[in-house]
């Protein structure tokens, strides 16, 4: 956010969003979750994987919380993204490239998102049909070359709006 709108209208979002919480964040995403539909709050902050967890769960609670859930997609929606990289000068170069490989293959994504509520990498693999049920969303452009650049801004802002 810093990126697209600057420091001040950052630390206004941020400000807002505190502002707004129902109680001080505890605990993780599933308790985020579990607060919301106990009705302590309109909203829960959260990773959407964790409905696709909470759904395949086998506590009974967290199956019957996720089924309670929707998902809203914000303007510029964030997202996660995970990074594979072999260092160079490896001594194990040919073991890493397989090991990434795997884990880019038709069969690991689509286990990534079944089984662990993921949107594949791949774009011959289909998300989930739970996925598929909370809508499109567009993602936030960032540009990562520059996201490190503005850590340490991000951190004072929520430093500054007390953000817990």
């Amino acid at each position: 956010m810093i990126q697209r709108e600057g420091i001040e209208k950052a630390t206004a979002w941020a400000q807002g969003v505190v502002n707004n919480f129902a109680r001080t964040p505890t605990g993780n995403d599933r308790d985020q979750a579990k607060s919301a539909v106990a009705g302590i709050g309109d909203y829960a902050i959260m990773n959407t994987y964790y409905i696709g967890t909470m759904s395949a769960s086998s506590d009974a609670e967290e199956v019957a919380v996720a089924a309670k859930l929707g998902v809203i997609y914000p303007k510029n929606t964030h997202v996660n993204i995970s990074w594979a990289a072999i260092v160079k000068g490896s001594k194990n170069t040919s073991e890493a490239q397989q090991l990434i490989e795997y884990l880019l293959a038709i069969q690991q994504q689509t286990i990534y998102t079944q089984e662990n509520g993921e949107f594949p990498i791949r774009d011959d693999v289909p998300a989930s049909d739970l996925i598929q049920s909370w809508g499109t969303f567009d993602a936030e452009v960032i540009d990562y070359e520059q996201l490190g650049a503005t850590m340490i801004e991000a951190i004072k802002i929520f430093d500054q709006v007390k953000w817990q």
